[in-house]
């Protein structure tokens, strides 16, 4: 318990420090900031007593994050440029996941081909808030900042599974081209049930706070809170 509230807090400072940096130096991005600090945590042996479990990190940082992207995406637009936006979604991140594997493959011939491709699917997936980060240095033309948001927004089953399945051929040296897309389906289904439910469930518990005006400020924002986790 003492260790995960440590790693939070050292988190959590991490990112006091990077927005101070970020608003001294406001040519540097704070994507790039937060990974450079990243790495000099990484090369000062702070990984020697900090061992974030995946899990967690999964549940505590990138569902708040993919919860904000979600609640600022303009849905209308997401869907005039669907067609493309699922091109980029599937095959696109698949194609990256296998260029970048194999690139890494042939400069490092000793590393396994299976371990290059899970780099390169853990790396092919477009990063919406990178996308926001940039848009307010450069101008880019409305139609392309809705198609890079809806990818980024949408993009992390097909790179998740990407990433679970060169990992699962790399342990157990075997690949099945059905399982996989069989995996990626069902997280997408099961991805907007989930979402979809909770929604409807957080409505149903706001209209209750409403009907007995007990609605208040705080409850809302630890609704909020709670229901990315929940998902």
């Amino acid at each position: 318990m003492l260790q995960s509230i440590l790693h939070v807090i050292i988190f959590l400072l991490a990112l006091v420090f990077s927005n101070v940096i970020n608003k001294i130096f406001p040519k540097l991005a704070l994507p790039l900031v937060q990974v450079l600090i990243g790495i000099l945590f990484g090369f000062g042996g702070i990984s020697e007593f900090l061992h974030v479990d995946p899990e967690f990190f999964l549940g505590f940082i990138i569902a708040p994050l993919l919860f904000r992207e979600s609640t600022e995406a303009e849905v209308k637009r997401i869907v005039k440029h669907r067609h493309l936006i699922l091109v980029l979604i599937f095959p696109l991140v698949f194609v990256t996941a296998l260029g970048l594997g194999g690139i890494l493959h042939l400069f490092y011939m000793s590393i396994p081909l299976a371990a290059c491709l899970a780099l390169g699917a853990a790396l092919a997936s477009t990063d919406a808030i990178a996308v926001g980060t940039l848009s307010t240095r450069f101008v880019f033309p409305q139609r392309i900042m809705n198609i890079l948001q809806g990818e980024g927004l949408f993009n992390d089953a097909s790179g998740i599974v990407s990433f679970q399945i060169a990992v699962l051929a790399l342990v157990t040296g075997t690949f099945s081209l059905p399982q996989a897309t069989l995996n990626l389906i069902l997280s997408i289904i099961g991805g907007f049930a989930i979402g979809i439910g909770l929604s409807i469930f957080k409505n149903k518990i706001l209209e209750i706070l409403d009907d007995v005006d007990a609605r208040d400020v705080s409850g809302y924002l630890m609704l909020e809170f709670v229901m990315p986790l929940a998902a």
